[in-house]
Parts: structure tokens; C-alpha cells; sequence
């Protein structure tokens, strides 16, 4: 009898260690979503510029932001993506919402299938259609249409990836390594075009 009631309780433990964890994980969602919301309305009531154009040194500088943050680990790249967007919400420019997306989408690449446990609220804060949503919804109360925010999106979204494998050192044959015509003096971080 006692066994039993042991049994009952560990299992009634077990049940409410996961309940607990998918309630954190829906709050973190929920706050998410919240935030996206201020975010829209406080650049909807803004006189946003014209639609600018994507350019690399906003891909670059959202990049160079995240390698700043990630010092910090999620909380702090959280924290700095959180900041980016009020910026937005302040005063509202696309190269501004650029970084942001930048930053944001890098950072989603790069939490990737690591183990972010302990962490619901940041791992929901950076989830890809999370952060995809917040960029496209700033983008469309900035004036940009749903398509053409979707195709800036995707825009952003390839400039990060052709930018991630320009920074990876290509393996050099052996036999090359002393071969002068194969020897460059282009700088690889000048490979992104703007």
C-alpha cells in the first residue's frame, strides 16, 4: 500500500513537472506575441519614411550586434533584441529595422537545435516564426505591403546566409599552399555585395 501511494505520487510529481513546463512555455509565447503587438502599434502611429531598400552594411551591423550580445548568452541578446525593436517604436528607420531583423534572424540560426533549457522565455522570444513575424509586422505598420515585407524578409534572410559563408575559411589544397597565382589580396569580408 505504501508502494503504492509512492508510485502515485512521483507520477502526479512527473505530470506536474511537465504541465508546468508547457505553461511556462505558453506564458513565454504569449509574452511574445504581446510585445510584437506594441511593437506594430507604436510604429503604426509614427510618420515612417518612404520604404528604403535592404542594404548590407544593416545585414553586417545586425551581425556585429549579435556577436556583441551573444557574450551575454540568450538573456542578453534577448534583451538587446527587445531594445532594438522600442528603438523602433520611438523612431522608426528601415535601416533600424533592418539590424533588428538581422539581429533576430542570426540569432535564430544560431540557437538552432542547441540545448537551451531554462531558457522558455528567450527560446520563445527567438523561435523563427516568432522572430519572422515580428520583423514582417514592423515592416507592414511601417507602410511595406505583406508581400514585399515577405520578399524583404527572405532578402535579409540570404544575405545572412551568403554572409555566414563568406566568414568560413574555405580548405586550401595542399598542393596550393605555396602556388603565388592562387594567392589573393581581396579582403573576404568585402565578398557581400550592398
Amino acid at each position: 500500500m505504501i508502494w503504492a501511494g509512492v508510485g502515485v505520487i512521483a507520477l502526479l510529481a512527473v505530470i506536474g513537472q511537465c504541465s508546468s513546463s508547457n505553461t511556462a512555455g505558453s506564458a513565454a509565447t504569449e509574452a511574445s506575441n504581446t510585445a510584437q503587438a506594441a511593437i506594430s502599434d507604436a510604429i503604426a502611429i509614427q510618420a515612417p519614411p518612404p520604404v528604403l531598400a535592404l542594404k548590407g552594411s544593416s545585414v553586417k551591423g545586425g551581425e556585429a550586434n549579435l556577436k556583441k550580445a551573444a557574450v551575454e548568452g540568450l538573456p542578453g541578446e534577448m534583451i538587446y533584441s527587445q531594445n532594438c525593436y522600442d528603438a523602433l517604436g520611438r523612431h522608426f528607420s528601415w535601416n533600424k529595422l533592418d539590424i533588428c531583423g538581422t539581429f533576430d534572424m542570426a540569432a535564430v540560426r544560431d540557437l538552432g537545435d542547441s540545448d537551451a533549457t531554462g531558457f522558455d522565455k528567450e527560446t520563445a522570444w527567438f523561435e523563427n516564426e516568432t522572430a519572422a513575424g515580428r520583423y514582417l509586422k514592423a515592416a507592414v505598420a511601417a507602410g511595406e505591403t505583406e508581400e514585399s515585407a515577405d520578399q524583404r524578409l527572405s532578402d535579409l534572410q540570404a544575405r545572412i546566409i551568403k554572409s555566414s559563408a563568406s566568414e568560413k575559411p574555405e580548405s586550401i589544397p595542399a598542393d596550393t599552399v605555396n602556388d603565388e597565382e592562387n594567392s589573393s589580396d581581396t579582403d573576404p569580408s568585402a565578398v557581400m555585395d550592398t
